[in-house]
């Protein structure tokens, strides 16, 4: 994280503010939008954001009198006083309409209130004037924004502009959300069927229950608009709330399976095979429309080489991993992951279609090695570095292939693994190495890594939480 989230200046007003809503009656109007190029849904991280400028000087003149913002991903020191919070470590969600942008931040305080989930707004019109805001939504006990056509919150409690011009203090008496819009499809996706807006004044609730709009009677947003007082906060915002399913860590993936049925089963299978000639292997995928494993397939043979298997048939669709072995001494293969191996978890993360309405987890895909000296799994650790590796590729099968060469077939188990690691790291191609070891009894996954204090000492291993 950068010093931005340090370094906060005086904020700038928002002119020229786009009025989609009207809070002058007790009826909010749901206004209905099925151009696709009219707005733009979308998520990134702040680590992403902080490198585009137009967010970054937005950001980094937030008001803070004295004060900083503290980031869940860093320790600094939170916004105390009356706005005391934390920036939760989850993608911020932005709407671009018209030339106007706006960043919703999923913020979070020492005490919660339930029933409320909080944001900080920021939003840019056309001439890149920003301003910000914290809104409190008022979200049901259990939220999905995709179920009947229907926003993620029921409304707005609260709305605090971060400005301390008390002129402008006012400005955000109303705030208009927007939600994907589908009449047919159970799910869209984002924002790829049309979207809807509906305004909200602070202490205003979903017009899809039969509760009376109140419009917040110090902002004047039952008024209208003007400088001075609220309608509006002129660019719609997409509202941040928490992941209800958040995705598993691979910590999680990894202990899932080896919870899959028949995964000892086939574990024992590959160690019995780990002295023969002739490679084996299993194909993971999920159940149709599912998180859930099926029973391993069992792998054909490549019909060039009936010593390989062809695991390459084995992508697409459903499968998301694959379990196998490198026998030994079969001529050319080494007791660790070969170039090969990442480039089939690569077509693996590639080809595989998620469940109707899910996105692809990049946690979740898998190559597991079965060798004397263990198990072991390559996992995804970063999908954006993992997902350019093919300008890399050649330069990286060149160098694992040449430290294998160098180290043998008889080579320890620990310098295979410095092999595999010091090519991974050159690379940056954001894949990391696993090994499952039993301790007393129970299967716990670790990660291997390079000692920086010491390049010749054996890899650290890690024990998974």
């Amino acid at each position: 994280m950068t010093q931005h989230l340090q370094r906060l200046g005086k904020f700038f007003f928002l002119s020229g503010a786009l009025l989609l809503f009207n809070c002058q009656t007790e009826d909010v109007a749901v206004t209905e939008h099925n151009h696709q190029e009219a707005i733009k849904l979308s998520s990134k991280s702040i680590d992403d954001l902080l490198k585009e400028q137009q967010f970054n000087t937005a950001f980094s003149s937030l008001p803070k009198d004295g004060k900083t913002i503290k980031t869940s991903l860093e320790g600094k020191t939170a916004m105390e006083e009356e706005f005391g919070f934390t920036i939760v470590d989850q993608d911020i969600k932005i709407v671009n309409v018209d030339g106007n942008v706006s960043y919703s931040l999923l913020i979070a305080r020492e005490t919660e209130t339930p029933g409320i989930v909080e944001n900080l707004i920021i939003e840019i019109d056309d001439t890149g004037v920003p301003m910000a805001s914290i809104v409190k939504y008022i979200v049901p006990s259990a939220s999905n924004p995709f179920v009947e056509n229907k926003p993620a919150v029921e409304g707005v409690s609260e709305i605090i502009p971060l400005n301390y011009d008390p002129v402008l203090e006012n400005r955000m008496a109303c705030v208009t959300i927007t939600f994907p819009n589908c009449r047919s499809e159970p799910y869209c996706g984002g924002a790829i069927c049309g979207y809807a807006t509906i305004s909200f004044c602070a202490g205003s609730y979903n017009p899809f229950t039969p509760i009376t709009v109140i419009a917040d009677p110090e902002g004047g947003g039952a008024n209208g608009g003007g400088p001075n007082h609220g309608g509006g906060s002129g660019v719609p915002v997409n509202p941040n709330i928490p992941d209800q399913n958040p995705p598993l860590s691979i910590a999680q993936h990894l202990k899932k399976l080896s919870s899959s049925p028949n995964y000892d089963q086939s574990i024992a299978y590959l160690k019995a095979k780990a002295n023969g000639s002739k490679e084996y292997a299993w194909a993971y995928k999920y159940f149709s429309n599912s998180s859930s494993f099926a029973p391993p397939q069992v792998v054909g043979d490549n019909q060039k080489d009936p010593n390989k298997v062809n695991l390459l048939a084995y992508t697409g669709g459903d499968y998301i991993g694959a379990m196998h072995n490198h026998p030994f001494p079969l001529a050319g293969e080494i007791p660790m992951f070969s170039p090969g191996d990442i480039r089939w978890l690569f077509r693996c993360a590639t080809k595989h279609t998620p469940a109707a309405g899910q996105q692809k987890d990049y946690n979740a895909y898998f190559v597991l090695l079965v060798v004397g000296s263990g198990t072991y799994a390559l996992k995804i650790k970063d999908s954006q570095k993992f997902m350019a590796i093919s300008p890399k590729y050649e330069k990286l099968n060149k160098e694992l292939v040449y430290n294998y060469t160098v180290s043998g077939h008889d080579a320890s188990a620990t310098t295979l693994q410095k092999d595999l690691l010091n090519v991974l790291k050159a690379n940056d191609i954001g894949v990391g190495l696993y090994q499952e070891i039993i301790v007393n009894g129970v299967k716990v996954w670790h990660e291997l890594s390079l000692n920086p204090n010491n390049a010749n000492s054996n890899p650290i291993l890690t024990p998974l939480n």
